[in-house]
């Protein structure tokens, strides 16, 4: 029954929770993912702040006196604008920026370098380019991978290798491109894009708008790299900022032109070059000293591309997470560990579906059959993975079960559901959902919140609670009673429409101004607080309902009517969330 439902208990210990708190709640320390590698680093704040200090040198950004984020929402509505006739209306809506937040810096620690610097990240989420940026990626993603040096992944970079017979010259080279996105020359790429649009005959399946109309657009996007860090506004000189969601398709088209150039204009040409990114395998027959002419000549193609180099030791190079090795004329692969590895994967004891851990174990295993070429090192390989995955707390057992060839009915990928259900998983419930699910053709997909990493690891700059988009929101009257409301806009702005109704006489638009007005009582705007957010509309309508049914006589009513019976769940659901906000 409903009415005697029980909270699920935690996987957290009381004395770790406090310790969760704690460290949640430390702002001394910043606590961030390695650049490389699945490892936690803890860093005092100043020291990071430092070092963010240090990556903002004067000669690749400069400061802004304001923010620049409304100016370049209407710069993108004005040329969308242009296009209203063209655009289907849902796309043209979705496309628009309204209220977004300016991009952010932050910066992931690089523990395999000296002196642990910080790679710049520019989160874009919500920034006035995100939807647009999503948008032109696919329009941009069918130009690159077409070239004979195209590295899709591992699996694939294999299979361009095995069949190739070495001369007993031949030496195993890497070229890697420093700081790639940051420096690609953007007018150049733009061009490079505006003519392989123009001679793409597909291109017209992928949007409505002609080659010109989407260069614009581009433009915009590719150009828009200002960022914020803490309260001051940056504007990145040159090339792509990372963190863009163009950038590693833009690069990638960049260079596809780029070493068609350098290869064709090379006196000594490699005799195998393969690409992921800005990452080359390069078989090389020339000696080494037509290889260190060959590096200068590539280095001085464009004044912001260059490269680093690392040749074969022990007849073995390391590429992607293959180890590459020469075994007579032939190449052998098996899987490579870089010095950051750490062994950590999701650990057995966390909150996750059961599927999920089978298919980490799955995963591994996967990897090592199609790298591992040789039986000796597949055996050394697993042995690896069972060491790694018993750090973990993996149980014997559970891994061998994954090994073992499945002589289980597993449900047919060709399954037709009639809908799709989105649920947390509570571990013991959401199991028997999903069943109940399968038996009425419901495919079931379980979300993880609340997890250690959204909890501590915290990028983004403080923002005010007013600015708060995506919510469920109170705001309280002087009588005791109380307005629920939820917003897709900025707190701020709600409140801004709830004020004008209230001086401007539209009690129809507004229960708050009608309520305030017909009983002449004060509301109390300054003590407006956030109680939820939540992106999906129709769960924040429900949670919205939620909050109002637990009021006596709210001000507002329901969008949505909630039966009493689930008043224990809701309210225990909302004491957990208030717990975890103190």
């Amino acid at each position: 029954m409903l009415e005697k439902a029980k909270t699920f208990s935690s996987n957290m210990t009381r004395r770790e929770s406090m310790a969760l708190k704690s460290l949640k709640n430390n702002r001394h320390i910043r606590i961030l993912q390695a650049d490389k590698g699945n490892c936690t680093v803890v860093l005092n704040e100043s020291t990071y702040k430092e070092k963010i200090a240090s990556l903002l040198d004067a000669s690749v950004y400069e400061i802004l006196r304001k923010d620049p984020t409304a100016q370049i929402e209407r710069k993108i509505r004005t040329l969308l604008t242009k296009h209203k006739t063209i655009l289907p209306t849902a796309l043209k809506r979705k496309l628009t920026p309204y209220h977004s937040k300016p991009p952010h810096l932050y910066g992931l620690p690089k523990i395999h370098k000296p002196g642990i610097p910080l790679r710049p990240i520019i989160s874009s989420i919500d920034s006035p380019c995100y939807a647009l940026a999503e948008f032109l990626h696919k329009i941009l993603n069918p130009l690159s991978g077409n070239t004979g040096s195209f590295v899709k992944n591992s699996e694939h970079f294999i299979k361009s290798i095995q069949d190739i017979n070495l001369q007993k010259e031949d030496c195993l080279v890497s070229f890697d491109v420093v700081s790639l996105f940051t420096n690609v020359p953007v007018e150049e790429v733009l061009q490079i894009i505006r003519d392989r649009l123009r001679m793409d005959s597909s291109f017209p399946e992928r949007s409505p708008l002609q080659v010109e109309d989407v260069m614009e657009l581009l433009d915009i996007c590719l150009k828009t790299t200002y960022f914020q860090f803490e309260d001051t506004f940056y504007q990145q000189k040159e090339g792509m900022a990372m963190g863009n969601s163009l950038s590693p398709v833009v690069s990638n088209i960049f260079m596809e032109h780029f070493e068609e150039i350098a290869i064709d204009t090379a006196e000594y040409k490699p005799a195998k070059w393969l690409r992921y990114v800005d990452d080359t395998f390069v078989i090389w027959p020339y000696g080494p000293e037509e290889l260190q002419k060959f590096l200068q000549h590539i280095n001085n193609i464009r004044p912001t591309i260059k490269f680093t180099m690392e040749v074969e030791v022990n007849n073995a190079l390391p590429f992607l997470d293959v180890l590459v090795m020469k075994q007579g004329p032939k190449l052998t692969t098996k899987v490579y560990r870089k010095p950051t590895h750490t062994g950590r994967y999701l650990h057995f004891k966390s909150n996750h579906p059961h599927h999920v851990k089978r298919g980490v174990v799955h995963s591994l295993i996967n990897r090592a059959k199609v790298i591992c070429q040789n039986k000796k090192d597949f055996s050394k390989e697993i042995r690896n993975i069972r060491h790694d995955l018993m750090l973990s707390e993996y149980p014997k057992e559970f891994v061998d079960s994954v090994l073992k060839p499945s002589t289980r009915n597993r449900p047919s990928s060709d399954t037709t559901y009639r809908g799709t259900v989105i649920i947390p998983y509570v571990k013991g419930i959401a199991e028997k959902f999903r069943r109940i699910g399968n038996r009425f053709q419901l495919r079931t997909i379980f979300k993880t919140k609340h997890t250690l990493r959204g909890t501590l690891m915290k990028t983004g700059p403080s923002r005010d609670a007013q600015k708060t988009k995506q919510c469920v929101y109170s705001i309280p009257c002087d009588c005791g009673r109380c307005y629920i409301g939820e917003t897709s806009r900025p707190l701020e702005v709600r409140i801004k429409e709830h004020k004008y109704n209230m001086t401007q006489g539209l009690l129809e638009k507004s229960k708050l101004a009608q309520h305030a007005y017909e009983e002449d009582h004060k509301i109390l705007w300054n003590e407006a607080k956030v109680l939820q957010i939540e992106p999906n509309t129709t769960y924040r309508r429900y949670k919205e309902s939620a909050h109002m049914s637990l009021l006596d006589h709210p001000i507002s009513q329901p969008s949505m009517d909630i039966s009493p019976i689930w008043a224990p769940v809701i309210t225990a659901e909302i004491k957990r969330l208030q717990r975890r906000q103190v």
